[in-house]
C-alpha cells in the first residue's frame, strides 16, 4: 500500500485530562469550566480532523482503513522568545515556566492518534507502529506533518 501524508497547521497541544488539566468550578456561577490546556488541545484536535478529512477526501476516500497502520509524526513547536523572569505583579510566572518546557512527545502523539479515529482508521488500537519526533521551529506558529500507511499482510502476520 502507498504512503499518504498531510500537514496540520497550528501549534501542537498535548493530550490532557483529569484534575490537573481538566478544569475547575467557577466560584461565582458554580459551573464547571474547562482549563486553557484542555481548550487548546480540543482546538488542535479539531484542526487535525479538518486537515485529515480534507486530505482523505481529496484522495477519494470516504471510509477509514480497516487493518493495522503505521504512523510517522513530526511535531514542530515554535521557539519561546526570551522574556524577563518576572512580570509586573508576578503575573504569568507559572505560564512562562511551562512555555520553556516543551510538552511530552507521548502526550502529543496521544492527542494526534485520538483525532484520527473514525477518519483515517476506525480506532487508534489499529496503530501498530509509530515513530515520532519533536523539534523547534522559528515559525510563529507550530505545525505537524503526518505520514500514514497500512501494514502489509506479511507485516501484520509477523506481529
Amino acid at each position: 500500500m502507498s504512503e499518504w501524508s498531510f500537514e496540520v497547521p497550528g501549534t501542537p497541544a498535548p493530550w490532557t485530562v483529569g484534575q490537573r488539566g481538566g478544569g475547575r468550578r467557577n466560584p461565582r456561577t458554580g459551573e464547571w469550566e474547562q482549563s486553557q490546556a484542555v481548550l487548546r488541545m480540543h482546538q488542535w484536535q479539531t484542526a487535525i480532523q479538518i486537515a485529515a478529512l480534507e486530505y482523505w477526501w481529496a484522495d477519494g476516500r470516504r471510509e477509514p482503513l480497516k487493518g493495522l497502520v503505521r504512523l510517522r509524526l513530526s511535531f514542530y513547536l515554535p521557539r519561546v522568545k526570551e522574556s524577563s523572569k518576572s512580570q509586573p505583579g508576578g503575573k504569568n510566572r507559572q505560564s512562562l515556566r511551562r512555555l520553556d518546557r516543551p510538552p511530552d512527545l507521548s502526550n502529543l502523539q496521544k492527542a494526534f492518534e485520538d483525532s484520527l479515529q473514525s477518519i483515517i482508521y476506525e480506532n487508534d488500537a489499529q496503530v501498530a507502529h509509530i515513530q515520532s519526533t519533536k523539534a523547534l521551529t522559528d515559525e510563529p506558529e507550530g505545525f505537524t506533518v503526518c505520514w500514514i500507511d497500512s501494514l502489509t499482510q506479511k507485516e501484520e502476520e509477523a506481529l
